[in-house]
């Protein structure tokens, strides 16, 4: 093709230039995480901006008479090849960025990617033997070679490549970002495929600066990892960055620090004093380490990232500063304190000992939260017992599941009247159903579920399953008296629950004297006025009342007079113990009298043998409850069993 003799158009060209400068300018002026997302979007600029000057220059040279001109455009139609397949994969690198693919763990697919990358470069570096791309003969005529089509080929590839893992990962992407990278796509291809079969218009350039133009300033904000009132990165930033340093297999190392009571700091001290007080911390952590990133990871918690990593020593240094540090006086306007506070680093990245985005995740937010009570300031990844961590985060998960599916089931143990020998009433227990992770016992998602709430929607359905089974099987007609319903520590606290309660049974037409509720004496340290107000109420109407596990740590003998109970319910574990220790079986025999004493009737729980029941028989227990008599089973094996027995 004869460049001297082609009218060219290439206003588009002049339009893309200035766009282009604009663009990196405004890179360089608005703030920017620095990832190698953003690093390979400035490529993309670069690389770009060279691209057009380089079609500048191809179509005005050869109106020039300078010395070497066939050389100089050459030179030039190379630069432009190899560009025009830089901007092109540092695209599909964006993409595999915003998808999180490609990264650590990937070798295989990092290899084969870049092959498509190295034939084009392959054969530009021969090009200039064999013209298989291109040529510019003595008289300045540029002639495309068969090869040409190739390296439009391979750049089809990588849009190929991009469009896949947009697709594939969409649910991982915003809906804008998923519009805006099918956009740039749609824009390349079509502004590429007119200049094609058109090249005297040279829009190619124009429909990429265009499509870079949206593909900027569509990107996240700056203002969204930024933390403004004390001017530091926040947690955002920061889980944006590991996830990027992670996936492209960087070395690094994090520093960590929890500073304790920072809320009690707010109440006692002031709003004030707590702000200045961070802001002090962070301004130390910026000074001190300018090399690192600081970031502002929680209210009372500060990560510093170091990217130039130099070894173990990094981490050492850095927390030898930091506790000197902490261990001193924070001056806050007119105000001196002394912090509580825990540090530590690790060494993160391919083969260390923290490999994965998710486990540093893991690791700060239990340091977050459970680090208080360590004796060490300074904490290593062995004195961490994420594993509990991650078993919290599941069982949270299956009771979610379960409040919104309904996922529970009541079952029922009986409880064996010795006196009548048989079995007289029934402990009605929850459990999770249909878990795809075992059994998970109540003693260990009920706390759970205190924790976040999720205890009053639960304690709800257990009560109410409970009325149904009295109303559809009414197990007094054999011989059953009432069923025991555990009542929460939280629940306790609601100052209306006994009329949530009273409500529940008129609905279902129960009658109160059917049922019992157990409370544990942990019920003490919750408010004793709503406590008080709710036994006194439902006692009123008929409800009976047992005191359960008791024997265990909560032991409060106040506790049995206090209140109107009338059975006290003795724990497996004092039953248990007295048959391996001297002096657990006088504490045993002692609590059975005690109670006794205060016209209580007792059921001891865990009775597992013929040496269990006889032994409580002798100590005049009334009413023994365990798996010598029956585990806890389904309403209708339960109904069955009594049916049985009668």
């Amino acid at each position: 093709m004869d460049y001297t003799g082609m009218y060219y158009i290439t206003y588009f060209d002049y339009v893309s230039f200035v766009i282009m400068l604009v663009l990196i300018i405004s890179y360089y002026i608005i703030k920017h995480l620095n990832t190698f997302q953003n690093r390979v979007l400035k490529v993309m600029f670069y690389s770009h901006l060279i691209v057009i000057v380089m079609d500048i220059i191809n179509v005005n040279a050869p109106k020039l008479h300078l010395p070497y001109l066939q050389q100089l455009l050459y030179g030039s139609h190379l630069c432009y090849f190899f560009m025009h397949s830089v901007t092109i994969f540092s695209f599909f690198l964006y993409c595999c960025c915003v998808t999180d693919e490609y990264g650590h763990g990937k070798r295989w697919l990092q290899i084969l990617s870049c092959v498509p990358m190295a034939v084009a470069v392959g054969l530009m570096a021969i090009n200039g033997w064999n013209g298989w791309i291109f040529r510019v003969d003595e008289n300045l005529l540029y002639y495309r070679g068969p090869a040409i089509l190739l390296i439009y080929g391979i750049v089809g590839v990588y849009v190929a490549f991009a469009l896949v893992l947009i697709s594939v990962y969409r649910k991982r992407i915003s809906g804008l970002r998923q519009m805006v990278t099918y956009l740039y796509i749609f824009l390349c291809v079509v502004s590429a495929g007119i200049q094609y079969f058109y090249p005297q218009m040279l829009i190619e350039s124009f429909g990429i600066t265009v499509a870079l133009m949206i593909l900027f300033f569509t990107t996240a904000k700056f203002s969204d990892f930024y933390d403004e009132n004390h001017k530091v990165l926040n947690k955002q930033a920061f889980l944006h960055i590991i996830d990027n340093s992670m996936n492209w297999m960087s070395v690094f190392c994090v520093i960590f620090i929890k500073v304790h009571d920072m809320q009690l700091y707010r109440i006692t001290m002031g709003k004030e004093f707590q702000e200045g007080l961070i802001t002090a911390m962070i301004r130390y952590l910026q000074t001190e380490f300018p090399e690192a990133e600081v970031f502002h990871y929680s209210n009372s918690q500060f990560v510093l990232r170091f990217d130039k990593y130099n070894g173990q020593k990094t981490v050492e240094k850095a927390i030898v500063s930091i506790t000197k540090q902490f261990d001193g006086v924070w001056h806050v306007g007119d105000n001196e304190i002394r912090c509580s506070y825990h540090t530590g680093g690790f060494v993160c990245g391919n083969e260390e000992e923290i490999g994965n985005a998710d486990k540093l995740k893991e690791s700060l937010d239990y340091i977050n939260d459970y680090s208080k009570g360590m004796e060490n300031h300074i904490l290593t990844l062995k004195d961490m017992k994420i594993g509990s961590v991650a078993r919290s985060l599941l069982v949270q998960k299956l009771l979610q599941e379960a409040v919104d599916n309904n996922g529970f089931e009541m079952y029922y143990q009986p409880i064996y009247s010795v006196k009548e020998r048989k079995v007289s009433s029934a402990e009605a227990l929850i459990r999770l159903k249909n878990t795809e992770h075992g059994f998970v016992s109540p003693e260990e998602f009920i706390p759970i579920a205190e924790q976040n709430g999720m205890i009053m929607k639960i304690g709800e359905f257990a009560f109410r399953t409970v009325c149904e089974f009295i109303r559809e099987y009414q197990p007094e007609q054999y011989g059953i008296e009432f069923v025991e319903v555990n009542l929460s520590v939280v629940q306790c606290m609601q100052e209306k629950l006994h009329r949530q309660l009273l409500d529940i049974m008129e609905e279902y037409g129960v009658s109160p004297e059917k049922i019992n509720l157990e409370i544990t004496e942990t019920s003490e340290a919750t408010r004793m006025d709503a406590f008080q107000a709710n036994i006194y109420a439902l006692r009123e109407k008929g409800v009976s009342f047992s005191l359960d596990d008791y024997g265990t740590g909560y032991s409060n003998i106040g506790f049995l007079y206090k209140f109107p109970f009338e059975i006290v319910k003795i724990d497996k574990s004092l039953l248990w113990g007295a048959f391996e220790n001297e002096k657990a079986m006088i504490t045993l025999e002692s609590s059975i009298e005690l109670a006794k004493n205060l016209n209580l009737q007792v059921v001891v729980e865990g009775v597992e043998n013929e040496e269990h029941r006889k032994k409580l028989e002798e100590l005049g227990c009334e009413y023994l409850q365990g798996y010598y008599f029956s585990k806890p089973v389904s309403k209708g094996d339960f109904i069955q069993y009594v049916k049985e027995m009668v």
